[in-house]
């Protein structure tokens, strides 16, 4: 019965310490046959980086010898060259003998400690670092914060049109007269719009002199590339603008003169600027205005004199509504 008891305790203790055992690390053994601190160092440090446990001997004993006698998976020499031994664990037989030259002392080291990891792993030795650690608990999972609602575009892109009433005005006898206008913009970036506008007249300007009178009116269409300036419902324009005026002159003469009708083109260099307030949504008011010079300066004559002249200098304003859209 003591007998049966003992050996049912043995085997208990074996079921036990076997799993024990198998979790700890794979022992290696640094053998120098030759001094090599600084070799075997980097070795040891390689073979533990790597998970393995080391142990460091001298002697002229055989490697399988020493590796036996640690209970060792394997055993490296430092000699001429870096010798290699493995030990199959499950048959005890030699799994591998190897030498690696001693050419860069560093790369050999390195080469050493992955040939022998990967010789272990095919015989199934698997150093402690490479065993899956147990994973971490989960946190809870947590609500999405609701996303914030975007910003309305206001960069690139941006597109405005508008319509206005106002006046037309330079000095000569030509003005003022009032104008209706109309056009729209396009933002090329956040700061910076390209606008087409276009208008005339709505009533003519009329020269009399004894020879008779003439009727001028004036149609244009214009150009511009604005800087936008400010925030907010309300923002500040400026920038140049090219464009170019027709001018029609009908003149109705006293005998021995002509009835004579012409149309003179100039082109008209200007400052353009204005003040956009947005008042609801997409809709908004603008004010705007323009001063600038026509090339050549816009003249009527009668019988080759001169009796009236336009555009040194010339202004323009106009308000009215305008629309955005994105």
């Amino acid at each position: 019965m003591r007998l049966a008891a003992f050996g049912l305790a043995a085997a208990i203790v074996c079921v036990v310490a076997a799993p024990l055992a198998a979790e700890e690390s794979a022992t290696i053994v640094i053998v120098e046959r030759t001094p090599s601190p600084a070799l075997a160092a980097r070795l040891e440090a390689e073979l533990a980086a790597l998970g393995f446990r080391v142990v460091r001997r001298s002697g002229r004993e055989s490697l399988e010898q020493l590796a036996r006698a640690e209970a060792a998976v394997a055993a490296v020499g430092i000699a001429r060259a870096l010798e290699l031994f493995i030990i199959d664990p499950d048959t005890g037989k030699t799994a591998l003998r190897e030498r690696i030259a001693l050419d860069a002392p560093g790369v050999a080291a390195v080469t050493a400690s992955e040939t022998v990891r990967a010789r272990l792993l095919r015989v199934g030795v698997t150093p402690a670092s490479s065993r899956p650690e147990p994973e971490a608990p989960r946190p809870p999972p947590q609500a999405r914060p609701e996303p914030e609602p975007e910003p309305a575009p206001s960069g690139s892109g941006e597109l405005r049109v508008w319509a206005a009433g106002g006046v037309h005005h330079a000095p000569g006898g030509l003005g003022p007269l009032p104008e209706v206008s109309a056009g729209g913009s396009v933002k090329l970036t956040r700061a910076l719009a390209l606008e087409l506008g276009a208008g005339g007249t709505l009533n003519a300007a009329r020269i009399a002199e004894p020879e008779g009178h003439s009727d001028v009116r004036f149609y244009r269409a214009d150009l511009s590339l604005l800087a936008h300036f400010g925030a907010g419902p309300a923002s500040f324009t400026m920038g140049p603008s090219c464009g170019i005026v027709a001018v029609e002159m009908t003149g109705e003469a006293e005998a021995p003169l002509r009835d004579r009708t012409s149309w003179v083109p100039a082109a008209t260099p200007a400052l353009t600027a204005g003040f956009r307030l947005r008042i609801a949504g997409a809709f908004g008011l603008r004010a705007q205005g323009a001063l600038g010079v026509s090339i050549p300066r816009v003249v009527v004559r009668f019988d080759r004199r001169e009796v009236g002249d336009w555009g040194r200098p010339f202004a323009l304003l106009g308000l009215g509504p305008e629309f955005t859209f994105h």
